[in-house]
Protein backbone atom coordinates (compact mmCIF):
# COMPACT_ATOMS: atom_id res chain seq x y z
CA UNK A 1 0.00 0.00 0.00
CA UNK A 2 2.93 2.35 0.53
CA UNK A 3 3.85 1.76 -3.12
CA UNK A 4 0.33 2.70 -4.13
CA UNK A 5 0.36 5.85 -2.04
CA UNK A 6 3.72 6.89 -3.42
CA UNK A 7 2.59 6.26 -6.97
CA UNK A 8 -0.58 8.28 -6.47
CA UNK A 9 1.42 11.09 -4.91
CA UNK A 10 3.86 11.24 -7.80
CA UNK A 11 1.01 11.09 -10.31
CA UNK A 12 -0.72 14.00 -8.63
CA UNK A 13 2.05 16.35 -9.73
CA UNK A 14 2.07 15.24 -13.38
CA UNK A 15 0.31 17.04 -16.22
CA UNK A 16 -1.78 15.08 -18.65
CA UNK A 17 -0.17 14.58 -22.08
CA UNK A 18 -1.40 16.83 -24.89
CA UNK A 19 -2.59 13.75 -26.73
CA UNK A 20 -5.13 13.07 -23.98
CA UNK A 21 -6.48 16.58 -24.58
CA UNK A 22 -6.61 15.91 -28.33
CA UNK A 23 -8.79 12.89 -27.64
CA UNK A 24 -11.00 15.16 -25.54
CA UNK A 25 -11.37 17.64 -28.41
CA UNK A 26 -12.28 14.82 -30.79
CA UNK A 27 -14.88 13.51 -28.36
CA UNK A 28 -16.29 17.04 -27.98
CA UNK A 29 -16.97 17.42 -31.71
CA UNK A 30 -18.20 13.83 -32.05
CA UNK A 31 -20.82 14.30 -29.35
CA UNK A 32 -21.73 17.76 -30.63
CA UNK A 33 -22.62 16.06 -33.90
CA UNK A 34 -24.58 12.96 -32.87
CA UNK A 35 -26.15 14.37 -29.69
CA UNK A 36 -27.71 17.20 -31.70
CA UNK A 37 -29.51 14.52 -33.69
CA UNK A 38 -30.47 12.61 -30.55
CA UNK A 39 -32.04 15.61 -28.82
CA UNK A 40 -34.36 16.34 -31.77
CA UNK A 41 -35.18 12.66 -32.27
CA UNK A 42 -38.46 12.85 -30.29
CA UNK A 43 -39.67 15.66 -32.59
CA UNK A 44 -38.62 13.70 -35.69
CA UNK A 45 -40.35 10.51 -34.51
CA UNK A 46 -43.54 12.28 -33.43
CA UNK A 47 -43.65 13.90 -36.86
CA UNK A 48 -43.54 10.40 -38.38
CA UNK A 49 -46.33 9.19 -36.07
CA UNK A 50 -44.07 7.08 -33.85
CA UNK A 51 -44.07 6.93 -30.02
CA UNK A 52 -42.13 5.78 -26.94
CA UNK A 53 -41.79 2.16 -28.06
CA UNK A 54 -40.19 3.27 -31.35
CA UNK A 55 -37.74 5.48 -29.50
CA UNK A 56 -36.95 2.66 -27.09
CA UNK A 57 -36.39 0.17 -29.93
CA UNK A 58 -34.18 2.60 -31.85
CA UNK A 59 -32.07 3.33 -28.77
CA UNK A 60 -31.98 -0.29 -27.62
CA UNK A 61 -31.26 -2.03 -30.92
CA UNK A 62 -28.67 0.57 -31.88
CA UNK A 63 -26.91 -0.09 -28.59
CA UNK A 64 -27.15 -3.85 -29.18
CA UNK A 65 -25.47 -3.50 -32.58
CA UNK A 66 -22.88 -1.26 -30.99
CA UNK A 67 -22.25 -3.84 -28.28
CA UNK A 68 -21.40 -6.53 -30.86
CA UNK A 69 -19.12 -4.06 -32.62
CA UNK A 70 -17.52 -3.14 -29.29
CA UNK A 71 -16.76 -6.76 -28.53
CA UNK A 72 -15.14 -7.23 -31.93
CA UNK A 73 -13.32 -3.92 -31.58
CA UNK A 74 -12.01 -4.92 -28.18
CA UNK A 75 -10.64 -8.23 -29.43
CA UNK A 76 -9.12 -6.48 -32.42
CA UNK A 77 -7.47 -3.88 -30.19
CA UNK A 78 -5.49 -6.67 -28.51
CA UNK A 79 -4.46 -8.27 -31.83
CA UNK A 80 -4.05 -5.46 -34.36
CA UNK A 81 -0.77 -3.63 -34.05
CA UNK A 82 -2.13 -0.38 -35.51
CA UNK A 83 -5.47 0.92 -34.32
CA UNK A 84 -5.66 4.50 -35.53
CA UNK A 85 -6.98 3.79 -39.07
CA UNK A 86 -9.86 1.78 -37.60
CA UNK A 87 -10.65 4.53 -35.10
CA UNK A 88 -10.70 7.16 -37.87
CA UNK A 89 -12.96 4.92 -39.97
CA UNK A 90 -15.36 4.41 -37.08
CA UNK A 91 -15.66 8.13 -36.44
CA UNK A 92 -16.19 8.76 -40.18
CA UNK A 93 -19.03 6.22 -40.44
CA UNK A 94 -20.84 7.78 -37.48
CA UNK A 95 -20.28 11.30 -38.84
CA UNK A 96 -21.90 10.38 -42.18
CA UNK A 97 -24.73 8.10 -41.05
CA UNK A 98 -26.26 10.37 -38.38
CA UNK A 99 -26.87 13.40 -40.66
CA UNK A 100 -28.47 11.04 -43.21
CA UNK A 101 -31.33 10.57 -40.72
CA UNK A 102 -32.68 13.88 -42.03
CA UNK A 103 -33.93 12.11 -45.18
CA UNK A 104 -35.59 9.18 -43.37
CA UNK A 105 -39.23 8.59 -44.34
CA UNK A 106 -40.07 6.17 -41.53
CA UNK A 107 -38.77 5.23 -38.12
CA UNK A 108 -37.43 2.01 -39.64
CA UNK A 109 -35.02 4.04 -41.76
CA UNK A 110 -33.98 5.98 -38.67
CA UNK A 111 -33.29 2.66 -36.94
CA UNK A 112 -31.11 1.48 -39.84
CA UNK A 113 -29.06 4.67 -40.06
CA UNK A 114 -28.71 5.00 -36.30
CA UNK A 115 -27.66 1.34 -36.17
CA UNK A 116 -24.98 1.90 -38.82
CA UNK A 117 -23.70 4.95 -36.95
CA UNK A 118 -23.55 3.01 -33.70
CA UNK A 119 -21.69 0.12 -35.33
CA UNK A 120 -18.95 2.58 -36.29
CA UNK A 121 -19.08 4.13 -32.84
CA UNK A 122 -19.00 0.74 -31.16
CA UNK A 123 -16.08 -0.72 -33.11
CA UNK A 124 -13.82 2.28 -32.53
CA UNK A 125 -14.70 2.83 -28.83
CA UNK A 126 -12.51 0.12 -27.23
CA UNK A 127 -9.73 0.93 -29.72
CA UNK A 128 -9.91 4.60 -28.76
CA UNK A 129 -9.86 3.71 -25.07
CA UNK A 130 -6.88 1.41 -25.66
CA UNK A 131 -4.91 4.11 -27.49
CA UNK A 132 -5.85 6.58 -24.76
CA UNK A 133 -4.80 4.16 -22.01
CA UNK A 134 -1.38 3.75 -23.66
CA UNK A 135 -0.75 7.50 -23.33
CA UNK A 136 -1.73 7.93 -19.66
CA UNK A 137 0.97 8.14 -16.93
CA UNK A 138 0.51 5.65 -14.10
CA UNK A 139 -1.89 6.87 -11.44
CA UNK A 140 -3.70 9.38 -13.67
CA UNK A 141 -6.18 6.99 -15.26
CA UNK A 142 -9.24 8.41 -13.54
CA UNK A 143 -8.24 11.99 -14.26
CA UNK A 144 -7.47 11.26 -17.92
CA UNK A 145 -10.64 9.30 -18.62
CA UNK A 146 -12.56 11.92 -16.63
CA UNK A 147 -11.20 14.72 -18.82
CA UNK A 148 -11.99 12.84 -22.02
CA UNK A 149 -15.52 12.09 -20.78
CA UNK A 150 -16.01 15.69 -19.60
CA UNK A 151 -15.04 16.99 -23.05
CA UNK A 152 -17.35 14.39 -24.60
CA UNK A 153 -20.22 15.56 -22.41
CA UNK A 154 -19.38 19.21 -23.10
CA UNK A 155 -20.17 18.49 -26.74
CA UNK A 156 -23.34 16.76 -25.60
CA UNK A 157 -24.18 19.89 -23.57
CA UNK A 158 -23.65 22.32 -26.42
CA UNK A 159 -25.57 20.18 -28.93
CA UNK A 160 -29.07 20.65 -27.45
CA UNK A 161 -28.36 24.32 -26.73
CA UNK A 162 -27.56 24.89 -30.40
CA UNK A 163 -30.53 22.77 -31.47
CA UNK A 164 -32.88 24.66 -29.14
CA UNK A 165 -31.65 28.04 -30.40
CA UNK A 166 -32.11 26.98 -34.02
CA UNK A 167 -35.60 25.64 -33.30
CA UNK A 168 -36.59 28.91 -31.63
CA UNK A 169 -35.22 30.76 -34.69
CA UNK A 170 -37.46 28.72 -36.96
CA UNK A 171 -35.05 26.12 -38.34
CA UNK A 172 -36.65 22.80 -39.27
CA UNK A 173 -35.62 19.60 -37.53
CA UNK A 174 -34.33 18.21 -40.83
CA UNK A 175 -32.12 21.23 -41.48
CA UNK A 176 -30.58 20.98 -38.01
CA UNK A 177 -29.76 17.31 -38.55
CA UNK A 178 -27.99 18.03 -41.85
CA UNK A 179 -25.89 20.69 -40.10
CA UNK A 180 -24.44 18.05 -37.75
CA UNK A 181 -22.24 16.82 -40.59
CA UNK A 182 -19.79 19.70 -39.96
CA UNK A 183 -18.73 18.93 -36.35
CA UNK A 184 -18.60 15.24 -37.24
CA UNK A 185 -16.03 15.88 -39.94
CA UNK A 186 -14.03 18.15 -37.61
CA UNK A 187 -13.82 15.21 -35.17
CA UNK A 188 -12.49 12.94 -37.92
CA UNK A 189 -9.85 15.54 -38.80
CA UNK A 190 -8.66 15.91 -35.19
CA UNK A 191 -8.15 12.16 -34.81
CA UNK A 192 -6.52 11.85 -38.22
CA UNK A 193 -4.00 14.68 -37.74
CA UNK A 194 -3.49 15.23 -34.00
CA UNK A 195 -3.58 11.76 -32.44
CA UNK A 196 -0.57 9.46 -32.68
CA UNK A 197 -0.51 5.78 -33.40
CA UNK A 198 0.78 3.64 -30.52
CA UNK A 199 1.53 0.24 -32.06
CA UNK A 200 1.32 -2.72 -29.77
CA UNK A 201 4.75 -4.30 -29.25
CA UNK A 202 5.12 -7.63 -31.04
CA UNK A 203 6.36 -9.23 -27.84
CA UNK A 204 2.90 -8.79 -26.31
CA UNK A 205 1.40 -11.37 -28.67
CA UNK A 206 2.30 -14.22 -26.32
CA UNK A 207 0.27 -16.80 -24.45
CA UNK A 208 0.09 -14.58 -21.36
CA UNK A 209 -1.64 -11.78 -23.28
CA UNK A 210 -4.25 -14.30 -24.51
CA UNK A 211 -5.02 -15.59 -21.01
CA UNK A 212 -8.65 -15.25 -19.87
CA UNK A 213 -9.67 -12.17 -17.93
CA UNK A 214 -9.50 -12.43 -14.14
CA UNK A 215 -12.28 -13.67 -11.88
CA UNK A 216 -12.50 -10.21 -10.32
CA UNK A 217 -13.04 -8.65 -13.73
CA UNK A 218 -15.79 -11.18 -14.53
CA UNK A 219 -17.43 -10.27 -11.20
CA UNK A 220 -17.18 -6.61 -12.21
CA UNK A 221 -18.78 -7.30 -15.60
CA UNK A 222 -21.66 -9.21 -14.00
CA UNK A 223 -22.45 -6.29 -11.69
CA UNK A 224 -22.25 -3.86 -14.62
CA UNK A 225 -24.58 -6.06 -16.64
CA UNK A 226 -27.27 -6.20 -13.96
CA UNK A 227 -27.13 -2.44 -13.45
CA UNK A 228 -27.07 -1.80 -17.19
CA UNK A 229 -30.24 -3.85 -17.67
CA UNK A 230 -32.08 -1.00 -15.96
CA UNK A 231 -29.93 1.88 -17.22
CA UNK A 232 -32.23 3.13 -20.00
CA UNK A 233 -31.49 5.95 -22.48
CA UNK A 234 -32.13 9.20 -20.64
CA UNK A 235 -33.85 10.78 -23.65
CA UNK A 236 -36.85 8.73 -22.45
CA UNK A 237 -36.96 10.95 -19.34
CA UNK A 238 -37.15 13.99 -21.60
CA UNK A 239 -40.08 12.42 -23.44
CA UNK A 240 -41.74 11.66 -20.08
CA UNK A 241 -41.24 15.26 -18.89
CA UNK A 242 -43.12 16.56 -21.95
CA UNK A 243 -46.26 14.73 -20.79
CA UNK A 244 -49.40 15.66 -22.80
CA UNK A 245 -47.39 18.25 -24.75
CA UNK A 246 -45.71 15.43 -26.72
CA UNK A 247 -48.09 15.22 -29.67
CA UNK A 248 -47.75 15.30 -33.43
CA UNK A 249 -49.05 18.85 -33.68
CA UNK A 250 -46.89 20.26 -30.87
CA UNK A 251 -45.17 23.57 -31.69
CA UNK A 252 -41.42 23.58 -32.30
CA UNK A 253 -40.98 25.73 -29.19
CA UNK A 254 -42.08 22.73 -27.10
CA UNK A 255 -39.25 20.65 -28.50
CA UNK A 256 -36.92 23.61 -28.07
CA UNK A 257 -37.68 23.53 -24.34
CA UNK A 258 -37.16 19.77 -24.37
CA UNK A 259 -33.74 20.32 -25.94
CA UNK A 260 -32.90 22.76 -23.14
CA UNK A 261 -33.90 20.13 -20.61
CA UNK A 262 -31.55 17.68 -22.31
CA UNK A 263 -28.83 20.34 -22.23
CA UNK A 264 -29.28 20.65 -18.47
CA UNK A 265 -28.82 16.90 -18.16
CA UNK A 266 -25.61 17.08 -20.17
CA UNK A 267 -24.34 20.00 -18.07
CA UNK A 268 -24.58 17.80 -14.99
CA UNK A 269 -22.75 14.97 -16.76
CA UNK A 270 -19.86 17.28 -17.68
CA UNK A 271 -19.18 18.16 -14.06
CA UNK A 272 -19.72 14.64 -12.72
CA UNK A 273 -17.49 13.00 -15.38
CA UNK A 274 -14.35 14.95 -14.47
CA UNK A 275 -15.01 15.19 -10.73
CA UNK A 276 -15.95 11.51 -10.49
CA UNK A 277 -12.82 10.37 -12.32
CA UNK A 278 -10.56 12.69 -10.34
CA UNK A 279 -11.98 11.71 -6.95
CA UNK A 280 -11.84 8.01 -7.84
CA UNK A 281 -8.06 8.30 -8.29
CA UNK A 282 -7.79 9.37 -4.66
CA UNK A 283 -10.71 7.63 -2.93
CA UNK A 284 -11.10 4.46 -4.97
CA UNK A 285 -13.38 3.47 -7.84
CA UNK A 286 -15.97 1.45 -5.95
CA UNK A 287 -17.43 4.01 -3.51
CA UNK A 288 -17.73 6.61 -6.27
CA UNK A 289 -19.37 4.24 -8.75
CA UNK A 290 -21.78 2.71 -6.22
CA UNK A 291 -22.87 6.21 -5.15
CA UNK A 292 -23.48 7.19 -8.78
CA UNK A 293 -25.47 4.01 -9.40
CA UNK A 294 -27.63 4.80 -6.36
CA UNK A 295 -28.34 8.31 -7.64
CA UNK A 296 -29.28 6.88 -11.02
CA UNK A 297 -31.78 4.50 -9.41
CA UNK A 298 -33.32 7.43 -7.54
CA UNK A 299 -33.60 9.34 -10.82
CA UNK A 300 -35.55 6.44 -12.35
CA UNK A 301 -37.94 6.55 -9.38
CA UNK A 302 -38.99 10.15 -10.05
CA UNK A 303 -41.55 9.19 -12.77
CA UNK A 304 -42.91 6.59 -10.35
CA UNK A 305 -43.49 9.10 -7.55
CA UNK A 306 -44.24 12.36 -9.40
CA UNK A 307 -46.25 13.72 -12.33
CA UNK A 308 -44.53 14.68 -15.58
CA UNK A 309 -43.43 18.27 -15.87
CA UNK A 310 -40.42 20.52 -16.42
CA UNK A 311 -39.43 20.68 -12.73
CA UNK A 312 -39.80 16.98 -12.03
CA UNK A 313 -38.11 16.18 -15.34
CA UNK A 314 -35.18 18.43 -14.45
CA UNK A 315 -34.82 16.74 -11.05
CA UNK A 316 -34.85 13.25 -12.60
CA UNK A 317 -32.30 14.33 -15.20
CA UNK A 318 -30.08 15.94 -12.55
CA UNK A 319 -29.83 12.62 -10.69
CA UNK A 320 -29.36 10.76 -13.97
CA UNK A 321 -26.67 13.21 -15.07
CA UNK A 322 -24.71 12.51 -11.88
CA UNK A 323 -24.92 8.84 -12.81
CA UNK A 324 -24.02 9.05 -16.50
CA UNK A 325 -21.02 11.35 -16.15
CA UNK A 326 -19.52 9.39 -13.28
CA UNK A 327 -20.13 5.93 -14.70
CA UNK A 328 -18.60 6.78 -18.06
CA UNK A 329 -15.30 7.87 -16.53
CA UNK A 330 -15.06 5.60 -13.46
CA UNK A 331 -16.19 2.40 -15.21
CA UNK A 332 -13.41 2.86 -17.77
CA UNK A 333 -10.81 3.69 -15.14
CA UNK A 334 -11.76 0.66 -13.03
CA UNK A 335 -11.67 -1.59 -16.10
CA UNK A 336 -8.18 -0.27 -16.88
CA UNK A 337 -7.11 -1.06 -13.29
CA UNK A 338 -8.29 -4.65 -13.64
CA UNK A 339 -7.20 -5.27 -17.22
CA UNK A 340 -3.43 -5.63 -16.83
CA UNK A 341 -1.98 -5.39 -20.36
CA UNK A 342 -5.22 -6.47 -22.04
CA UNK A 343 -6.89 -3.09 -22.30
CA UNK A 344 -8.60 -3.77 -25.62
CA UNK A 345 -10.09 -7.06 -24.44
CA UNK A 346 -11.28 -5.53 -21.16
CA UNK A 347 -12.77 -2.41 -22.77
CA UNK A 348 -14.42 -4.56 -25.44
CA UNK A 349 -16.15 -6.73 -22.84
CA UNK A 350 -17.12 -3.72 -20.73
CA UNK A 351 -18.63 -1.87 -23.69
CA UNK A 352 -20.38 -5.04 -24.88
CA UNK A 353 -21.99 -5.70 -21.50
CA UNK A 354 -23.07 -2.07 -21.25
CA UNK A 355 -24.48 -2.15 -24.78
CA UNK A 356 -26.54 -5.28 -24.16
CA UNK A 357 -27.79 -3.71 -20.95
CA UNK A 358 -28.81 -0.60 -22.88
CA UNK A 359 -30.78 -2.75 -25.33
CA UNK A 360 -32.66 -4.52 -22.55
CA UNK A 361 -33.25 -1.35 -20.55
CA UNK A 362 -34.34 1.05 -23.29
CA UNK A 363 -36.50 -1.42 -25.21
CA UNK A 364 -38.13 -2.75 -22.03
CA UNK A 365 -38.88 0.70 -20.62
CA UNK A 366 -40.38 1.80 -23.95
CA UNK A 367 -42.47 -1.37 -24.24
CA UNK A 368 -43.72 -1.32 -20.64
CA UNK A 369 -44.53 2.37 -20.97
CA UNK A 370 -46.79 1.81 -23.98
CA UNK A 371 -48.36 -1.45 -22.79
CA UNK A 372 -48.78 -0.64 -19.09
CA UNK A 373 -47.71 2.72 -17.66
CA UNK A 374 -44.70 4.98 -17.19
CA UNK A 375 -44.74 4.22 -13.46
CA UNK A 376 -44.30 0.47 -14.02
CA UNK A 377 -41.70 1.00 -16.75
CA UNK A 378 -39.43 3.30 -14.77
CA UNK A 379 -40.08 1.43 -11.52
CA UNK A 380 -38.77 -1.80 -13.04
CA UNK A 381 -35.69 0.04 -14.29
CA UNK A 382 -35.06 1.52 -10.83
CA UNK A 383 -35.25 -1.94 -9.22
CA UNK A 384 -32.62 -3.37 -11.57
CA UNK A 385 -30.36 -0.36 -11.11
CA UNK A 386 -30.62 -0.67 -7.32
CA UNK A 387 -29.72 -4.37 -7.49
CA UNK A 388 -26.77 -3.56 -9.75
CA UNK A 389 -25.51 -0.98 -7.26
CA UNK A 390 -25.61 -3.58 -4.47
CA UNK A 391 -23.71 -6.12 -6.60
CA UNK A 392 -21.09 -3.54 -7.54
CA UNK A 393 -20.47 -2.93 -3.84
CA UNK A 394 -19.34 -6.58 -3.56
CA UNK A 395 -16.64 -6.32 -6.28
CA UNK A 396 -13.10 -6.34 -4.79
CA UNK A 397 -11.18 -3.18 -5.62
CA UNK A 398 -7.51 -3.62 -6.43
CA UNK A 399 -4.71 -1.16 -5.80
CA UNK A 400 -4.08 0.94 -8.91
CA UNK A 401 -0.33 0.79 -8.38
CA UNK A 402 -0.06 -3.00 -8.39
CA UNK A 403 -0.63 -5.01 -11.55
CA UNK A 404 -3.40 -7.59 -11.17
CA UNK A 405 -2.27 -11.16 -10.90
Amino acid sequence: MREADASDGQAGGKALPLEVKAWGVASFFSDLSHEAVTCVMPALLIGLGAGPVSLGVIEGLSDALASVAKFLGGKSADTFRRLKPWVVGGYLLTSLAMPAVAWAKSWGWILGLRGAAWIGRGFRSPMRDTLLARTIPKGLEGRAFGLERAMDQSGALLAPLVAAALLFWGWSVHRIIVLTLLPGLVCVGVVAFFVKEHPRPRRSFDSESRAPVSKVFRHYLFALGVFGSGDFAKILLVLWALGPEASEGAPLATFGRAALLYAFFNLVTVASAYIGGLVSDAKGRKPILVTAYGLGALGALVPVLASPGWVTGAFALFLSGCLVGTEESVERAWAADLAGDRHGHAFGWMHTVNGMGDLIASATVGWLWETTSAEIAFGAAAALMGLGALLTATVPERSRAISPQ
